[in-house]
């Protein structure tokens, strides 16, 4: 059993390594593809999180809704074509990709990877179904059980005709509910497994959407996957328990963004952070509306007027993201700069008493021994060395959590959702040591600067001797080694 796991991962890491690293022979797309795609997949989420069932308004909604190209084609297909013709449609698109993804699991199990039209498809069915259309599509599978949620027209009226009710685990409709649920469990697994393992193993890729990791990623689709499927339990619980759920998963997923910075572009870090923002303020905005439901306010004009305040703000939110990690970025820099200053003086140092290069000669066990060589691990000190080298946190660069200064001045009330826990007095900031090695080394690429490859092996080192338990710094080393 173990070893047939072992081969499964085995032939899902090589399956997803070459989408990855296979890109088609020719130019690039232009940069604006990305942000055409990161608008149109931010405008559903918004359109998602603004449904009359998490308590806003019919009239915003209304409104709303027709900000996102994709439910404007839903709608126009709706009038042309009976409704179910988009669920017929994403059921089409998600089996196509099931179908496509053991094709080429079993071509790789046979050692027939030349043939790649079917790797070819199935990135084309990841970039459409995954990163495009998820929100949308995962409605459209939805439509036979919406009912639950709404007050449409059930599958079951569909069948029996008015007056049926809503019944979609009942016989005959069950054969059609069922498999499509299970339709609907490999769709949401199968986008979570790869936002999570399509990143670039090559650090030094410029593509605009290369990235370090998948884990900011797959924290946004499990915010997605939330916010679509919470609005069946607000019968149940409340509509502020549920959108304080989607609210807390936005502002982990907007502080792992700050946190990792895991595009290799920062321009694509910075529109990133700005949807983040977007994201998280419209989730808040979510459960104060959710809250005024409960209270003897939720039919008077004011509450309509409060949210068209919220809405209006949504861009102010965007900028907000995208302005803290700007400030993020310089707060790294500075760091560098810093870092740079000490490699310098170790420089000077090692250049006057001329000691062999590439180690560090003070000898007396006052300073760490931050030797710039290609160790994938550096040497654990122990808490007895620690504990009788006084300035053995003095001298470390990247601390447990790392507290950077922070001079943005005071913003209002609304602007203290957009930030991560530890954010509220707007002086410090905190970000575990080892992602923020990774960050900082990241950031030294970005300048393409072959000089600065001594300094980048001096950091390396000196990230794997302070934190030498680090698996995403051993990771970068491993890809910035290969």
């Amino acid at each position: 059993m173990g070893g047939s796991w072992a081969s499964a991962l085995d032939t899902l890491y090589s399956m997803l390594y070459v989408m990855t690293e296979t890109v088609p022979v020719g130019k690039p797309p232009p940069y604006y593809h990305t942000i055409m795609l990161y608008t149109i997949d931010v405008l559903q989420v918004l359109r998602v999180l603004q449904q009359p069932i998490y308590g806003w308004n019919r009239t915003t909604y209304d409104v709303m809704k027709f900000f996102d190209p994709v439910f404007v084609f839903s709608y126009l297909v709706s009038s042309v074509v009976p409704r179910y013709t988009l669920f017929i449609l994403a059921f089409l698109l998600v089996g196509t990709a099931l179908v496509d993804t053991i094709v080429v699991v079993r071509l790789f199990r046979a050692g027939e990877v030349t043939q790649l039209t079917p790797i070819k498809l199935l990135r084309s069915l990841v970039g459409l179904v995954v990163v495009l259309l998820f929100s949308s599509v995962i409605k459209w599978l939805l439509i036979p059980i919406e009912c639950l949620a709404s007050n449409v027209k059930s599958f079951t009226e569909e069948i029996h005709g008015e007056g049926a009710g809503c019944k979609p685990f009942q016989i005959p409709e069950v054969f059609i509910v069922g498999p499509t649920l299970l339709l609907v469990i490999f769709y949401a697994t199968f986008a979570m497994t790869t936002c999570f393992f399509m990143f670039e193993i090559n650090p030094l890729s410029t593509g605009a959407r290369a990235q370090v990791t998948g884990r900011v990623e797959v924290r946004f689709v499990i915010t997605k996957i939330a916010s679509t499927f919470l609005v069946f339990l607000v019968p149940y619980i409340s509509n502020v328990a549920c959108s304080t759920i989607i609210f807390s998963l936005s502002c982990f997923t907007f502080h792992a963004h700050l946190s990792i910075m895991p595009f290799n572009i920062f321009k694509t870090n910075a529109v990133r952070g700005g949807v983040y923002g977007a994201v998280t303020w419209t989730c808040f905005s979510t459960v104060v509306v959710g809250i005024f439901t409960h209270t003897t306010l939720a039919e008077s004009s004011g509450v309509q007027a409060l949210q068209w305040l919220l809405v209006a703000c949504i861009p102010l939110a965007y900028f907000c993201g995208y302005f803290v990690t700007c400030k993020r970025r310089d707060a790294v820099l500075k760091q560098i700069e810093r870092l740079r200053g000490d490699w310098q003086t170790r420089e000077d140092e090692r250049a006057k008493i001329k000691g062999p290069k590439g180690q560090h000669m003070i000898t007396d066990g006052s300073e760490p021994d931050f030797v710039a060589n290609d160790k994938l691990q550096g040497r654990k000190y122990s808490t007895y060395e620690k504990f009788f080298n006084p300035r053995w946190e003095q001298q470390r660069a990247f601390l447990r959590y790392v507290r950077v200064q922070r001079s943005v001045g005071r913003f209002c009330l609304c602007v203290r959702s957009l930030l991560p826990h530890g954010w509220a007095s707007f002086d410090t900031c905190a970000y575990r040591s080892g992602p923020h090695a990774m960050t900082v080394a990241r950031e030294i690429l970005r300048h393409r600067t072959e000089a600065d490859l001594p300094f980048l092996k001096y950091v390396m080192a000196r990230a794997t001797v302070e934190v030498p338990d680090s698996e995403c710094l051993l990771i970068f080393r491993l890809a910035v080694l290969r």
